[in-house]
């Protein structure tokens, strides 16, 4: 009987694993997420930037990675930047959030302090949408304390995002 309860304890985690895509989180600074960003062929990146620790953020994740589909129509790159100070666990703790929301990168962990990013970003909260141009310079941001719903904010981040992808 001890056997079977052990199987069936864990049937359900495997058969949750079994076709969940495979979810990588790198941890970076600043300068290095802007370089790579240069290197990602001259494209524009918007960077939904989010913390775990904030219900809101995670929330709001599926929207932001459909309309992150649609962008990348448009020939822009969608790229997830998790604000989270540093704890015990936390690269794993993010993949693991990102795994059950699906989404499947690139994602990134700021290896920064909050007053660091939120200087060199220019955003005061997360949820935040950050707009890299194609030379890894941040063209735009937009972050939640500035509009009254989020579907404002992402219809400000798209105008702006098709004005710069018409500038080729």
């Amino acid at each position: 009987m001890e056997s079977m309860l052990m199987l069936f304890l864990i049937l359900p985690q495997s058969e949750s694993a079994v076709g969940a895509p495979k979810v990588e989180v790198k941890t970076v600074s600043l300068d290095a997420l802007t370089k790579s960003i240069k290197a990602s062929n001259n494209k524009l990146t918007v960077a939904y930037c989010w913390a775990a620790y904030d219900a809101t953020s995670r929330v709001r994740m599926p929207k932001v990675l459909q309309w992150g589909a649609r962008l990348q129509k448009k020939s822009a790159a969608m790229i997830t930047i998790d604000l989270d100070p540093e704890s015990k666990n936390r690269q794993a703790r993010i993949a693991n959030i990102l795994t059950e929301l699906k989404a499947t990168g690139p994602n990134f962990i700021l290896d920064e302090t909050a007053e660091t990013w939120s200087a060199k970003l220019a955003i005061r909260t997360e949820p935040a949408i950050v707009i890299f141009d194609r030379n890894g310079k941040r063209a735009a941001s937009f972050d939640s304390s500035q509009y009254e719903t989020f579907d404002e904010l992402l219809g400000a981040a798209e105008r702006t995002i098709d004005k710069l992808l018409a500038e080729k």
